[in-house]
């Protein structure tokens, strides 16, 4: 199968200053100011995910720490530093909720749902809250709250 025909892939312009994914449905080719992640057939059901992912402040952070900054706060959102970036297991109940949140912002987009999927891209990752702090310093939940969630 050829992967730029395959169903969803998820874009992202090149240079930015603040993540920007979006998904394409088509044979749609990025000329150089973008760049695609695409996903194996068998990870086709976690593109909601990813995008919930890819537009954290987690992993905005990664991009900003190790991406080679442009001039106003803008990063390469190249594939170098891109791939690094690693994906945690993601089982099917934290996918269901993950795909209801995107569906849900992208039809009304709101700092609560941003919230709560950066939480749970968070706790996907294992943060503790003194590291959530360092990504993210004005997260909204306190240290019990954000202790005391579990995702399954």
């Amino acid at each position: 199968m050829n992967i730029l025909n395959s169903k969803v892939k998820v874009v992202t312009p090149q240079l930015q200053n603040h993540s920007s994914f979006t998904t394409i449905e088509d044979s749609f080719i990025p000329d150089a100011g973008g760049y695609l992640v695409i996903p194996k057939d068998e990870y086709i059901s976690l593109t909601k995910s990813f995008l919930a992912i890819f537009n954290s402040k987690l992993f905005y952070f990664f991009i900003k720490n190790t991406s080679t900054p442009f001039n106003n706060e803008y990063y390469y959102f190249k594939t170098d530093y891109i791939m690094p970036f690693c994906i945690p297991n993601i089982s099917t109940k934290i996918n269901e909720t993950l795909s209801k949140l995107v569906n849900e912002h992208i039809v009304k987009s709101n700092e609560q749902i941003e919230t709560k999927i950066d939480q749970i891209v968070f706790k996907l990752y294992n943060l503790s809250y003194d590291e959530v702090l360092v990504v993210d310093p004005a997260f909204p939940l306190s240290k019990e709250e954000y202790e005391n969630y579990e995702i399954n």
